[in-house]
């Protein structure tokens, strides 16, 4: 069902390319347009929001093993005009210091892509150039494991907390679907008829293949003094599932019960204000002082819990600087 829904996300925004669109966003107290351009300098009729939706659907269907939908989406990304980067393009683009590559060298599983754009804001013109990083595979930005877990005490079936997922992030959330809490009852009761409310829980094991994917978002302005582009902003979002299989599951005192698939729960997080231009641009205009200002808002870590709240696994998120930081 997830991968027809998502598959299905990926032909309505194929057909909206079709349809020509001006982009206006308000915020706070400056009116901007975005446009995305080709390195032609070609208007796509797609907007970065367009983009974000099909990045997260990807995110999931990478995190999913979903290869089919993963490679389609791909290609309407690409005709949005995501397209791949080099990390020695990006350096030649911004001027970064390329010597900090040796030191990274051994980091590995990680596709960059750019997108270009035109803002206009205050009565001023700004081309903008994205770099997104994501996973190809486990590495700096994806992490999976397996964690098993007994109860230490009987309780009722919807009094024992089975999974709990949440985010912490540097100024809390825009969107949030990771975030679940589950009692034994709640997860298997579509599994395991026996299981009521008020089933006791007498002994159960439960084991975690959990995984979360980072994906970052690096905004960066032309600065026509420089002559190459300026970071500006950087955002961090995470995407993060679960399946949890019960091998062992007793109930009022003795009654051994099988139960014959998983529970499972995947879901993504950004943060406030994430992978917004405008936080860019106010960024960039204050480029004149002493410090270079860059704007970032990032999701910092996935915790994951289990039985009777026992920790499962609490990952910490990399939130690299820059797109040279996050390896090969």
């Amino acid at each position: 069902m997830k991968k027809s829904k998502r598959i299905f996300a990926v032909l309505l925004v194929a057909i909206m390319l079709i349809i020509p669109m001006d982009v206006a966003a308000a915020s706070e107290e400056q009116l901007y347009l975005e446009y995305i351009v080709t390195n032609s300098n070609a208007r796509v009729n797609a907007t970065i929001s367009d983009v974000d939706f099909l990045l997260e659907q990807r995110e999931m269907a990478f995190i999913e093993g979903d290869h089919v939908a993963y490679d389609a989406i791909t290609a309407s990304l690409r005709s949005m005009g995501l397209r791949e980067i080099s990390i020695e393009e990006i350096a030649a683009l911004t001027g970064e210091d390329f010597d900090t590559m040796p030191r990274i060298m051994a980091r590995s599983n990680v596709r960059r892509e750019t997108i270009n754009s035109t803002v206009f804001s205050g009565g001023n013109r700004y081309e903008v150039m994205r770099i997104i990083v994501t996973p190809t595979g486990v590495g700096t930005l994806h992490t999976t494991g397996v964690t098993t877990q007994n109860n230490r005490n009987s309780a009722a079936a919807n009094a024992v907390e089975f999974a709990r997922i949440a985010v912490t992030s540097i100024a809390g959330t825009a969107s949030n679907t990771i975030g679940i809490v589950q009692t034994v009852h709640g997860a298997l009761r579509d599994i395991v008829s026996v299981v009521q409310p008020n089933t006791t829980i007498t002994n159960i094991s439960a084991s975690y293949t959990w995984s979360v994917t980072e994906r970052a978002v690096f905004i960066y302005i032309f600065d026509n003094d420089l002559g190459s582009y300026r970071l500006s902003a950087r955002f961090h979002s995470a995407t993060a599932a679960v399946g949890v299989s019960v091998p062992t599951l007793v109930i009022n005192g003795n009654q051994s019960t099988a139960v014959v698939r998983q529970w499972s729960h995947s879901g993504a997080a950004t943060p406030t204000d994430y992978n917004n231009v405008f936080r860019a641009v106010e960024a960039f205009r204050q480029r004149g002082s002493f410090t270079l200002p860059v704007f970032s808002s990032s999701i910092r870590s996935v915790n994951f819990t289990g039985i009777e709240g026992q920790v499962v696994r609490t990952q910490a998120l990399i939130n690299h600087s820059t797109p040279l930081e996050t390896g090969t």
